[in-house]
């Protein structure tokens, strides 16, 4: 058995920062449509409160990089809390890609001490975008 889910969808508020510096927590709340229309024929959204604290680097790199609006896949796992008689269920991320497409793109530099340093680059070439991108 395997405790995961997979979630597509696009930041509905700039991601905040919480916890300590040694175990930083990211929280953030994903925009993820519904496969049908309402009576009206518009499409409804969930909005899933995110954590993302996977080690010091998950958690940064997402509130460093990630802004409202922006468009990410999120692999994750439920967790179950049990409050005053009450469950909730948390997801917890595992693994986030970012799908953002056309004028930002993650880039990851190495300082030489395996310490990762990750940016958006602005200039890149034609030819790096792929054809659906264009």
């Amino acid at each position: 058995m395997k405790n995961q889910c997979n979630l597509i969808g696009r930041l509905s508020r700039d991601p905040y920062l919480a916890g300590t510096e040694e175990n930083p927590v990211c929280f953030m709340t994903l925009a993820v449509n519904r496969n049908y229309r309402n009576q009206h024929g518009e499409r409804e959204a969930e909005f899933i409160p995110i954590k993302a604290f996977k080690e010091k680097k998950l958690a940064t790199t997402c509130h460093n990089n990630l802004q409202k609006g922006s468009l990410i896949a999120v692999t994750a796992r439920l967790q179950a809390k049990f409050k005053d008689n009450k469950t909730e269920i948390e997801i917890i991320a595992e693994d986030i890609v970012f799908l953002d497409s056309g004028k930002r793109r993650l880039k990851t530099e190495d300082d030489g001490e395996n310490n990762h340093k990750y940016s958006y680059e602005e200039n890149y070439h034609q030819e790096d975008i792929m054809p659906w991108e264009r």
